[in-house]
């Protein structure tokens, strides 16, 4: 059983064309990457100049969880979409009948999508193997090719990345049923690594940081924070019982994970995690009385522009409305808040000197933090404006209705700008409060009003009309 449905999953991804589109970007930037920062572009430096070997353990490491960041965002369109999938298409119900073991379901679906994941991630090794042997790189800064450099990086690193995060957004996925929580379960992950840094960072616990960092960036830190040029560009990165106890830690945390989900998950027809709010029953409250006389009143019809932009207005306030009551709108938010927070707080106390919590200082790292946040929002709620109405089966009857696409669509964007400002406003809120905190009550208000509203908002928009568009 597990066997069939591994293999019927594989082939289903070998036949998605988004898989070799994603193969093609990240090899053609990893390879253009490599190249470009071996000197292809570049004219030859000075022979008496230090340069970085780019082929040396440390430097292919370092490159490499570059890349990791964003092979976090796969997960969610592979590994989360593997099991979504059946939901989407309302085919759970029918499968969901047949005797299927629970292992072989899961398992079969998981590493299936992992197995994906990682042939897309290798194509990242392989463009740096071959950006080393193109012609014209600087002779200084490329050594000895050696595959065993990028073997140790690939499997000791990135894959156990993968398979941690690509388990937890698994697990997210199958308990929420809601491929959009996968989405948001990556970037929350990115807070969390923020946060725990700026904490351990701030009570100077470097071997906890070593032992906690889920992409062992920080391990290697801490194994070659002695290490000058020549080390970096001759030795290999050490396998110390530092690296080694962050492995099993996190794999653990991972298989922990899987085996929460393993005894969680029914082959029923609604979720576990349903939401937050109880629906009331209400039946019977609206019974007409005997005798009662019920007043219909007649309809006016308004085809008018005024009127259009009337319901635009509307139809925008009804998506705020949906977008700011989401579980997942507000966990974002709350992370994104405490994300400003502790990095606020290494800005304003740094080793040398403390800085007072002015207005300018909240817009630089804090703002650009919660930028992020913000367009990352902004993408993620303009997919699911854009197929709430087929997600809910309502899209015929919204066809039906005599509104203009320009009306609907329009909607879509204010509701999203509407949305920038709201957030713009909790950043002006937060900041003002960390400056109470601080005990700085110089505010500022106009400034922080023109800097957010004049100047940040109008980029923001621009990406509002963008998500929309490629959405659609």
């Amino acid at each position: 059983m597990l066997k069939n449905i591994f293999l019927q999953e594989l082939k289903y991804w070998i036949k998605r064309p988004s898989i070799y589109i994603y193969g093609i970007a990240f090899f053609s930037f990893a390879f253009l990457m490599f190249i470009g920062t071996g000197g292809f572009f570049d004219p030859p430096p000075e022979s008496s100049q230090a340069v970085r070997v780019l082929n040396s353990s440390f430097e292919i490491n370092y490159m490499i969880q570059y890349f990791n960041k964003f092979f976090l965002f796969l997960l969610p369109a592979i590994i989360g979409a593997s099991i979504y999938r059946d939901y989407k298409h309302r085919m759970h119900s029918i499968i969901y009948t047949f005797p299927i073991e629970k292992s072989a379901y899961l398992l079969g679906k998981f590493f299936s999508a992992f197995l994906i994941v990682a042939g897309i991630t290798s194509l990242v090794v392989l463009a740096f193997m071959l950006g080393e042997q193109v012609p014209g790189l600087h002779e200084n800064k490329i050594g000895p090719f050696n595959i065993a450099t990028y073997l140790h990086v690939f499997f000791l690193y990135t894959l156990p990345n993968m398979f941690v995060f690509g388990a937890i957004v698994f697990a997210v996925v199958t308990l929420t049923r809601n491929i959009y929580a996968g989405f948001i379960s990556v970037v929350i992950l990115f807070f969390i690594q923020m946060i725990v840094e700026s904490i351990l960072a701030g009570i100077n616990q470097p071997y906890a940081l070593a032992l906690l960092d889920p992409f062992a960036q920080n391990t290697t830190g801490y194994l070659t924070q002695n290490w000058n040029l020549d080390d970096r560009n001759t030795k290999a990165l050490p396998i110390a019982s530092v690296l080694i106890f962050n492995r099993l830690i996190w794999l653990g945390i991972a298989t922990l994970i899987f085996g929460t989900v393993y005894r969680k998950f029914r082959f029923s027809e609604h979720g576990i995690l349903k939401g937050f709010k109880k629906i009331k029953n209400d039946a019977g409250k609206t019974l007409i009385k005997k005798g009662q006389r019920i007043r219909i009143k007649s309809a006016n019809f308004d085809f008018s522009l005024m009127q259009q932009w009337k319901t635009l207005w509307q139809l925008s306030n009804i998506d705020l409305k949906f977008i700011v009551k989401s579980w997942m709108f507000l966990i974002l938010v709350g992370f994104g808040i405490f994300g400003v927070v502790f990095t606020l707080a290494r800005v304003v106390n740094l080793e040398e000197i403390t800085l007072m919590p002015v207005t300018r200082i909240m817009f630089t790292v804090p703002a650009i933090v919660f930028s992020m946040i913000i367009v990352l929002l902004t993408f993620l709620y303009a997919g699911m404006l854009v197929n709430r109405s087929q997600t809910t089966r309502m899209h015929q009857l919204v066809d039906t209705t005599p509104i203009p696409n320009w009306v609907l669509m329009g909607s879509k964007v204010l509701a999203l700008i509407k949305m920038q400002m709201v957030l713009l406003l909790i950043l002006m809120i937060a900041g003002m409060i960390i400056q109470t905190i601080n005990g700085f009550y110089n505010y500022e208000i106009g400034i922080y009003l023109f800097h957010l509203y004049a100047v940040m908002l109008f980029p923001l928009a621009i990406w509002s009309f963008v998500a929309i568009f490629f959405q659609t």
